[in-house]
């Protein structure tokens, strides 16, 4: 039994665009499977690692939390608001500090772009996929600097179910800031950087993020 293989014929023109959320969509859904499967191919090895990683950074937390405990338990909570005022501010620190070279990597340095910028697809949701694997990899700085001290200071003081709605704003906004700031400098310093010096432009981002932070 034979198997006759149909090619199509090639298009005498380009497909018509489509709107910019099925882009966005098909993109994110694409990517999410491509994370995936390199995640099912992880070596053992790798997966000691991460597990020493995260054990390591829960043990870290933990201190800390034993350490501000025993410190705010014996002040108001107006100054401990000042402390979480100050974790606040090192989440944002630690974005953009870690963002950065995520950004990089992701926007310019990612193997999958020359296929993204031929396919039918508008550059807005590539780069909005691209910003959003950003937001996720600045997830973790959010998580320790903003959702546990946050969670942790509203126990402490017995805070209100108004607290929480206002914690969730804040770690919006925040988490959004950094981000942001990340992609922000990431693209102007790639606006005055020429494409084929975009290695070396990894030195130019480190001292503008020095700068910031």
């Amino acid at each position: 039994m034979t198997v006759t293989t149909i090619i199509p014929s090639p298009l005498d023109e380009p497909p018509p665009p489509q709107p910019f959320l099925s882009d966005f969509s098909h993109l994110l859904k694409a990517h999410l499977r491509v994370a995936i499967n390199k995640v099912r191919r992880w070596p053992i090895l790798l997966w000691i690692v991460f597990i020493a990683a995260a054990l390591g950074f829960g043990g870290l937390f933990v201190y800390l939390g034993v350490m501000a405990y025993r410190t705010l338990v014996s002040v108001g909570p107006q100054l401990g608001g000042g402390l979480l005022s100050l974790a606040f501010l090192g989440g944002v620190i630690g974005q953009v500090f870690f963002g950065i070279p995520s950004a990089f990597v992701t926007l310019y340095m990612s193997e999958d772009l020359d296929i993204l910028f031929a396919s039918p697809v508008s550059i807005r949701a590539v780069f909005a996929v691209k910003s959003l694997v950003v937001a996720v990899s600045n997830f973790l700085p959010v998580l320790f600097f903003v959702i546990l001290p946050g969670i942790f200071y509203a126990l402490l003081f017995k805070a209100g179910l108004v607290f929480y709605l206002i914690l969730l704003l804040v770690v919006i906004s925040l988490w959004v800031l950094g981000t942001a700031l990340a992609v922000f400098l990431n693209l102007f310093i790639m606006r005055i950087v020429p494409p084929h010096r975009s290695r070396e432009a990894v030195g130019v981002i480190s001292a503008v993020a020095g700068i910031v932070v």
